[in-house]
């Protein structure tokens, strides 16, 4: 059974994710620089050939930092947000 902090943590993440997904594809800049990256993967994973698991796992390891970062900052959004909601109800 999932503790609280634990089922609260997987909304934060899933949350920032959806969010995160839905505002960045309306963004011309966002869909430029996905192209872009893909490009570059496929350029890097063709001269590393068969070494290519390397890539790989830089990759998941980028992701995992970048979901690290917006799930902190995330939830300073939510801390600010009951800040600002508590003084405005004073």
């Amino acid at each position: 059974m999932k503790t609280l902090k634990e089922s609260l943590k997987e909304f934060v993440c899933l949350r920032v994710n959806d969010a995160a997904c839905i505002e960045a594809m309306h963004d011309q800049d966002h869909v430029k620089y996905v192209q872009q990256l893909s490009s570059l993967f496929n350029q890097i994973k063709g001269l590393l050939g068969k070494d290519y698991k390397l890539i790989i796992e830089y990759e998941t390891t980028v992701i995992s930092l970048n979901s690290l970062v917006a799930e902190y900052a995330y939830k300073r959004g939510v801390k600010d947000g009951f800040s600002i909601n508590k003084e405005l109800a004073s």
